[in-house]
């Protein structure tokens, strides 16, 4: 079908108006722009024109960027990507880019066309996002605790540096390659958390006894047994996604074993309580099981 010269007229006058365009020669001396192009650039029209379009070029946009859009464009083909440029004030803005090459009836590129959309505020959305992210976990690597974030079907998705501080692989991808659950690696034991079957998932407990302490056994490092409470809890508005805390408690266990094996004294156990750092979360129990103790020095 052929295409009228109004019809032609009308739809480039459509895109002028919505969209950021401007014209250079085949050495990317700008030889036009428009008038969002003046608006976004900060720049007039007088001190673009004759300029290389560098001029409002971003030095965080990667060299290889437009060596491959060069490339690419020389050789006749159009070339699309996201660019970070320049305002003349030297403030930032993104645009999603298509550089079209125009050739003459010798096949001869004469000039470049391009086209751009502002999507500033999308990505500096994006980049908010992404910084807060980044802080959270900051924030989860700073814990204590072992936290996981775990999917019903992808398994872990995220580890804090604690978890790879006690176990012997160094990360997800590298435990993920030997198993394909971290209830592979609890030691079962009577009372504790077991690994998960055909028919049952590990982290079924926490729902069937939900007003539990739920504990599980791990080798360390150096292949020593430790002891930690276990905390589950759904991730909101994500039925699939479980966060799951593991708190080291394995000092007050062995207190506990050692009192009701007559093998330290009550006032032996509250000295030695009373010197162990422990999680914020455990602190209560620490402070129960002192308590305890001091209640029966006292009878």
């Amino acid at each position: 079908m052929k295409i009228s010269q109004n019809t032609l007229s009308q739809y480039f006058s459509a895109v002028n108006k919505l969209q950021i365009i401007s014209r250079t020669n085949p050495k990317g001396i700008i030889t036009e722009v428009n008038n969002k192009f003046l608006k976004i650039s900060g720049f007039s029209r007088s001190e673009l024109i004759g300029k290389s379009h560098n001029i409002i070029r971003h030095e965080d946009t990667k060299s290889e960027i437009f060596k491959e859009m060069w490339k690419t464009i020389l050789s006749g083909k159009i070339w699309s990507g996201e660019i970070k440029n320049k305002r003349k004030n030297g403030k930032p803005y993104w645009t999603q880019s298509i550089i079209i090459p125009v050739k003459d009836s010798n096949n001869k590129i004469i000039e470049f066309i391009s086209v751009r959309e502002d999507i500033t505020s999308e990505k500096i959305l994006l980049l908010k996002s992404n910084r807060e992210t980044i802080f959270r976990k900051n924030i989860l690597h700073a814990q204590p605790n072992i936290i996981l974030l775990i999917d019903k079907v992808k398994g872990i998705i995220f580890a804090n540096n604690e978890l790879f501080n006690v176990i012997t692989f160094d990360s997800i991808q590298s435990l993920q390659s030997e198993h394909s659950c971290i209830c592979e690696l609890f030691i079962e034991r009577e009372g504790f958390l077991k690994k998960s079957s055909s028919s049952r998932l590990w982290t079924q407990d926490f729902f069937d006894f939900p007003n539990k302490i739920h504990k599980a056994i791990l080798l360390n490092q150096k292949s020593e047994k430790r002891i930690f409470n276990v905390r589950l809890n759904e991730f909101p508005l994500k039925g699939d996604l479980f966060v799951v805390s593991f708190s080291d408690i394995t000092e007050l266990e062995v207190c506990k074993e050692d009192l009701e094996k007559d093998k330290i004294t009550a006032s032996t156990a509250i000295d030695f309580l009373e010197k162990i750092e422990l999680s914020e979360s455990e602190e209560i129990e620490k402070l129960r099981l002192i308590s305890l103790f001091k209640a029966q020095i006292n009878n």
